[in-house]
């Protein structure tokens, strides 16, 4: 699904379960948005087509500088998405650092 939506430049990955990750270098928060967009649309067009749903629940960091690790990022973008889990199970929630 994300490999659908990906960019060569772009890493994605798998952290466990049923969570996984897309670094997007040299993305800025339009154009994460728009990425966002697409992987929210990929598996619900696709597993309706085969009679079943899917909820995606993502949560999307942007820095603007590196004054942060890369668990830095992962803890963001992992609280961002529990919490628009927990909030409805289907969207996305955004933040951009520093604000």
């Amino acid at each position: 699904m994300l490999a659908a939506v990906a960019r060569r430049i772009d890493i994605v990955a798998r952290l466990g379960g049923d969570e996984f990750s897309i670094l997007l270098p040299e993305t800025d928060e339009a154009a994460s948005r728009t990425t966002v967009a697409r992987v929210q649309e990929n598996p619900g067009r696709k597993t309706a087509q085969k009679g079943c749903g899917v909820t995606v629940s993502l949560g999307a960091v942007t820095y603007r500088t590196m004054d942060c690790t890369a668990d830095d990022i992962v803890r963001a973008a992992d609280d961002l998405m529990y919490r628009e889990k927990h909030g409805g199970k289907t969207g996305a929630r955004f933040a951009v650092f520093p604000e």
